[in-house]
């Protein structure tokens, strides 16, 4: 929590003077699929499917990279890696990489490791 200078502490509220920051974290990934999106997301692609570089079989030709931040990873039995990024968004596309410059599974796993247990 960060609290302008001006502003006053009442015990047990957040004024309007205060704001919550979470750390923000990125891992390079590449896009290895798009859904098409419904409902008020029709017409758009969404729930982008990311990797990492790692031994799994995939269909696709993994050329795109894009920055994704994220708020934490967590354990998911979604996905064939076996883990999930908490909160994830496209911050920009990697246009001076390549897939093979993808960060490793082997990072995604550490991270995963090192989280507070809540994220698990």
């Amino acid at each position: 929590m960060v609290k302008a200078d001006d502003s006053t502490y009442d015990m047990g509220r957040r004024g309007a003077g205060w704001v919550k920051v979470k750390p923000v974290h990125t891992l390079d990934l590449v896009i290895l699929a798009v859904e098409r999106g419904n409902g008020r997301r029709s017409g758009w692609l969404s729930n982008i499917h990311l990797g990492p570089t790692d031994g799994y079989v995939i269909e696709l030709r993994p050329e795109v990279v894009a920055e994704i931040a994220f708020d934490g990873v967590q354990t998911s039995p979604r996905y064939p890696a076996g883990l999930a990024l908490r909160f994830a968004r496209v911050v920009r596309h990697r246009t001076d990489k390549t897939a093979s410059e993808a960060d490793p599974i082997e990072l995604v796993e550490a991270l995963c490791q090192s989280w507070p247990r809540a994220q698990h």
